[in-house]
């Protein structure tokens, strides 16, 4: 899957990485069948709305309303933003998990003598269902209790590659499908930091591969029609990002 020829839909992407390089957050809001932009600086004007197609198409998936999840490749700052979220007032109303506790067990059992990144990156076909199960059981018996933020999501195992830089990240055989079936988060986190700084970070993730992943994550946002999904930049300014992020909580 090549950089310069985005999975997702080319104004989104463009809106994204226009963001990316300006060091700037914004959340897109799908309301009444339309997108909306707001861009989070201060004395940003209202909500203005985008070109971008409604989710179309059949497709299976429930809604977790009681779900928030934050994506992000490894070293993009995301668990900076669950950690400063787990410690604040807002996030004494929130139940912060995982996302691998719902099949890391199950597949670490069945599997015992390999790696478990290996597992994660090589088993796609096994930990998307046995997660779908036990995600959605979840939901539907505890999902009332207290709202969760999930440290990844499905998005995270649509890929594989992702730890590779010799390699290039491509999406699983069966993405288009399995995309229909994917429950869809009440409010996405994208933690959206520039290729080269997650390249710096850690050193095995390529910059082509993480704008790739990101392609993704937008590519399942207009998918699904996330009702709110906070593209938090998280290259600059980590206290900035930090409360970004609470503010979208609250």
């Amino acid at each position: 899957m090549a950089p310069n020829q985005p999975l997702c839909h080319p104004r989104l992407w463009e809106l994204f990485t226009h963001y990316q390089q300006i060091g700037q957050s914004f959340i897109l809001s799908f309301e009444d069948g339309r997108w909306l932009v707001q861009e989070l600086t201060a004395g940003a004007a209202a909500a203005f709305p985008v070109a971008l197609p409604a989710p179309a198409g059949w497709r299976l998936n429930f809604t977790s309303a009681s779900t928030l999840a934050v994506v992000g490749p490894d070293g993009s700052g995301k668990t900076t933003l669950i950690d400063a979220a787990r410690t604040s007032a807002v996030g004494r109303g929130y139940s912060f998990k995982r996302f691998k506790r719902y099949f890391r067990r199950v597949l670490l059992h069945l599997r015992r003598q390999q790696d478990r990144n290996d597992l994660e990156e090589n088993m796609p076909a096994l930990i998307l269902p046995l997660a779908w199960l036990t995600f959605s059981v979840s939901r539907l018996l505890f999902g009332w209790f207290k709202p969760i933020v999930l440290d990844r999501y499905f998005y995270d195992y649509l890929v594989r590659n992702v730890r590779h830089p010799q390699l290039a990240l491509r999406t699983i055989a069966c993405y288009p499908f399995v995309s229909r079936l994917l429950p869809k988060p009440g409010a996405l986190v994208i933690a959206a930091c520039p290729a080269t700084i997650v390249h710096q970070r850690k050193a095995e993730m390529a910059p082509a591969n993480v704008q790739a992943l990101y392609q993704v994550y937008c590519d399942q946002v207009l998918k699904s029609g996330i009702r709110k999904t906070l593209f938090c930049h998280t290259g600059i300014d980590p206290q900035v990002s930090r409360q970004q992020f609470i503010d979208f909580l609250a």
